[in-house]
């Protein structure tokens, strides 16, 4: 991983041989942008990247500027994550940007929504109540 370049979350499946890391990348204006997440998974006691689902990818089907947030669970049988989902306006060079934050099971080999579990409140509201992804919620 380069020097610009931070993990903001970190998960495990239930067997520890699947980890998901969020990765985000350090901006010129001090902070930091979603940059991809990373799929690794454990062999010969090493870890290795299985699938990776950039930024550009991710966003590439929405009219709206969208990113990863956080992420809370994952399944290595359905490639499902319960992600939290960050979308504002697409057009960057307004002043003031509204963003709606929601939790939704992604499917993150295939880059595609499975379904939406909640609109957040505020951009703190936490996973709670949220269930771990089950192994019967394939994407459809």
């Amino acid at each position: 991983m380069k020097a610009d370049q931070r993990i903001f979350g970190e998960i495990y499946d239930e067997s520890k041989s699947h980890r998901i890391t969020l990765v985000y990348d350090e901006t010129s204006r001090g902070g930091y942008d979603f940059l991809r997440i990373d799929w690794h998974t454990l062999r010969d006691n090493e870890w290795r990247i299985h699938h990776t689902l950039s930024q550009d990818a991710f966003s590439k089907n929405s009219n709206e500027q969208i990113w990863v947030s956080d992420i809370h669970s994952f399944d290595p049988e359905t490639a499902n994550c319960i992600l939290k989902i960050a979308e504002g306006e697409k057009q960057l060079d307004v002043g003031h940007i509204s963003y709606i934050y929601s939790w939704r099971i992604w499917d993150i080999k295939d880059n595609k929504e499975v379904k939406l579990i909640k609109v957040c409140e505020n951009i703190w509201e936490g996973p709670i109540l949220l269930e771990k992804v089950e192994h019967t919620e394939h994407a459809s």
